[in-house]
This record gives structure tokens, sequence and C-alpha cells, in this order.
């Protein structure tokens, strides 16, 4: 019988010991935090929010602008040819 997808990628995640961040890229909502990554970071699971900008508070203040900026490239997809 085969796994369906989500149970199979947690179970792979899970033995990696992986973690991962997933958030809608128009709403900003987060809908998986990166609990273990934030926890290595010395942060609690409410720390880590549930907005995308909360993502920010942890980057260094002098990265945030490229950071956004390169998220926003990504949502934007890829250039269009000339």
């Amino acid at each position: 019988m085969k796994m369906p997808r989500e149970a199979f990628l947690k179970v792979v995640m899970e033995a990696a010991d992986l973690d991962v961040w997933e958030n809608e890229l128009v709403s900003g909502m987060v809908t998986r935090k990166a609990t273990k990554i934030y926890a290595e970071l010395g942060y609690s699971e409410q720390e880590a929010g549930d907005c995308m900008e909360n993502i920010f508070s942890i980057i260094h203040p002098d990265d945030v602008d490229r950071m956004k900026s390169s998220i926003n490239n990504h949502a934007s997809g890829p250039p269009a040819s000339q």
C-alpha cells in the first residue's frame, strides 16, 4: 500500500531531523512553523509567530531588505523572456 505524499514527507523530514517553514505568499500567514529551528535558536513556538513578518525579527537588520527583496522576486516568478 502506497503512503500518502504528505505522510511520506513527514516521515522523511522527521527521520532526517529537518524542519520546514511554510507560508501563504499572498497573505503572509504561516501554515507550518519551523519550530525545531526556532528552538535551536533559543526562541519559543509563540515567538515564531503566525505571520511572515515575524521571521524578519530574527534576521540581522542589515539583511532584512535584501531578504524581503529576494522573497518578492521569488514570488513574482521568473523574469519574462526578452
